[in-house]
């Protein structure tokens, strides 16, 4: 699906783990079936964002980037991966008081507890 529609950055938010946020507002009327026909199916998927400051885009320039190839960005390995999401454990464990350690220690601390429950699920004779 393709979405050609003006818009507004509203703000962009640098992430820990080195991804963007953005917001972005349309100032253009809709009804509940055009957002539905539209925005809405494209939650939670992945596409390319072209975005040109001022006004409007020409016929030639829609399909001079239809006809672009972009390189795809690396895909993170799985440990890059976990990482992540052990860092953001940790972050909201530690901003709701349930948790008062580093990083580091509690990085260490889930990586000794998997591999316990691995020794004693798989391992143990």
């Amino acid at each position: 699906m393709k979405l050609l529609k003006q818009v507004d950055v509203v703000s962009l938010l640098h992430k820990a783990d080195d991804t963007v946020k953005i917001v972005l507002t349309s100032s253009l009327e809709q009804t509940d079936d055009q957002y539905a026909d539209e925005w809405h199916k494209l939650r939670k998927t992945t596409g390319t964002l072209y975005y040109k400051e001022g006004e409007g885009i020409s016929t030639d320039e829609i399909l001079a980037i239809d006809e672009t190839n972009l390189d795809r960005p690396k895909k993170r390995t799985q440990s890059q991966e976990t990482r992540i999401k052990l860092w953001q454990c940790w972050k909201e464990l530690t901003e709701e008081g349930k948790y008062s350690k580093s990083q580091e220690e509690f990085y260490n601390a889930m990586h000794t507890w998997f591999r316990q429950q691995l020794e004693d699920r798989y391992l143990k004779k």
